[in-house]
């Protein structure tokens, strides 16, 4: 595969006898008063271009292949020789000057961005910039490249159009085997040409996070074809995708969607076939592939709804402001204890005092043992949660029941486990039952009990009583 600049050049053989081309101009109404003029916001044109690609033997099939992957769909810019564009030599002048049949190019060819030549000869196949046109008596142009190449006629210029792929789906037929043919469509970048490689293409990162009284999960994907590290966190490339993100005036009503697919590792699990207990938080943020520690968030907030059909698993993204809308029940005076276990600004337990550090034993869907514990009380850890692994395969998951069976100890977990098999390092923490006994005999914790005791057990809430307005309710 041959480059130029750094960028890879499609050099296997087109088929030009049909090719479409369509000038794209980015014109945008102006309105400044009066009657509506347009201003010529794009400062050079595009081009769009379709031509067919001949894929005459196995060899340029794999040859495509490869090619495709180098360019990763659209993402990164390829040159594309166009033969409408060619020209004749009429004569050598100099290691970097050369002479052609007059085509007019003194007089076009500083409207585009940059002017790159491909040359072919016998020889081989050359590349080189235009730096400068002048006119020539006897109907002929000198042209000046950047580079010492000696061109004289017999070489066949071909202008070079730094070009993507319009699109990722490429429409094509076998006509036998091993031959086929391919219909592709190329968008001009003009603004790209000094560009790098990469140009302004923008990818999309994903952040997931969940937070537990110890320890906060996190999820990083990318709809990029590979895997990408940006500010330290490898993205790991998944079937994920968002929808419009809308925003507005008032911030809540900001929100956008997330489409992803039903495999493994994925955290939209969670919501299947019972909600997460606790509130799932996404990050939608754009990047530049060349400068993927560079980042824009474009959407942030709550997991709201999520919903599955087949494999596909579709989530809606809320804004924070739009949870204190949620409907929530009236303050009330109950004997259990209403704060979560382990928040520090409530139940001011430390989760890490009461851990219990062990080894994963059989798995059978949803339900594990730990052969290294026993002799606990039955359900002391049912309402807790279990942390499994490390690192990028750390998987928490609440605990439904536990009990002790014989030398091990027997869970009943949320979901099953996507990653870790025997023998992972776990942690376990316990279930609180939120009564006054198992507050201060298990976690010593009485002098933060947030129930009312004395609330009869078979009134389990009584509605405060509102106070009286202080002008009589008058209007």
């Amino acid at each position: 595969m041959s480059t130029y600049l750094t960028r890879p050049v499609l050099d296997l053989p087109l088929a030009w006898n049909k090719p479409r081309q369509f000038p794209a101009y980015d014109l945008r109404p102006l309105n400044t008063g009066g009657r509506p003029g347009y201003e010529q916001l794009a400062e050079f044109p595009a081009e769009k271009l379709e031509v067919d690609l001949l894929l005459k033997d196995a060899a340029e099939c794999r040859l495509w292949e490869d090619f495709q992957v180098t360019v990763k769909g659209r993402l990164t810019g390829f040159w594309l020789a166009a033969p409408m564009r060619a020209a004749t030599v009429a004569a050598g002048h100099s290691a970097t000057q050369f002479d052609i049949e007059a085509i007019g190019l003194v007089d076009s060819w500083s409207d585009a961005a940059q002017l790159h030549w491909q040359f072919e000869s016998r020889a081989g196949i050359v590349w080189a910039q235009i730096t400068a046109v002048t006119g020539l008596a006897g109907n002929r142009e000198r042209v000046t490249i950047g580079s010492a190449l000696s061109i004289d006629e017999t070489w066949t210029p071909k202008r070079l159009l730094y070009v993507r792929f319009a699109e990722e789906k490429f429409a094509g037929k076998w006509k036998q085997p091993n031959y086929r043919e391919q219909r592709l469509a190329c968008l001009e970048l003009p603004q790209e040409y000094a560009a790098a490689e990469t140009g302004l293409q923008k990818v999309t990162l994903f952040h997931f996070w969940i937070e537990w009284p110890s320890v906060t999960q996190h999820f990083y994907f990318t709809n990029f074809p590979t895997d990408l590290v940006s500010n330290g966190h490898t993205y790991l490339a998944r079937p994920i995708d968002h929808g419009t993100i809308r925003h507005g005036l008032r911030a809540d009503t900001e929100e956008a969607s997330v489409e992803t697919a039903f495999t493994d590792g994925n955290p939209l699990r969670y919501f299947f076939p019972f909600d997460n207990s606790r509130p799932m938080q996404c990050e939608i943020i754009e990047a530049d592939y060349a400068t993927p520690d560079t980042t824009t968030p474009v959407a942030t907030g709550y997991i709201a709804k999520s919903k599955q059909k087949g494999r596909k698993i579709s989530a809606k993204l809320s804004g924070f402001l739009e949870w204190f809308g949620q409907s929530v029940p009236a303050m009330v005076i109950q004997p259990r204890c209403p704060y979560v276990w382990g928040e520090p600004r409530t139940c001011k337990v430390s989760p890490v005092s009461f851990q219990v550090p062990g080894t994963l034993g059989t798995v059978t869907g949803n339900v594990v043992t730990l052969p290294t514990l026993a002799g606990f009380e039955a359900d002391r850890f049912a309402g807790g949660y279990i942390i499994i692994g490390g690192g990028t395969t750390v998987e928490v998951r609440d605990v439904w029941q536990s009990a002790d069976a014989g030398a091990e100890l027997q869970l009943t977990l949320s979901a099953p486990l996507f990653h870790n098999a025997a023998g992972a390092p776990v942690l376990l923490y316990p279930g609180c039952k939120r009564t006054v006994a198992d507050c201060r005999d298990y976690f010593s914790n009485l002098v933060n009990y947030g129930g009312c005791p004395c609330v009869p057990s078979d009134n389990l809430s009584l509605p405060t009583v509102a106070m009286p307005s202080a002008n009589g309710n008058k209007k």
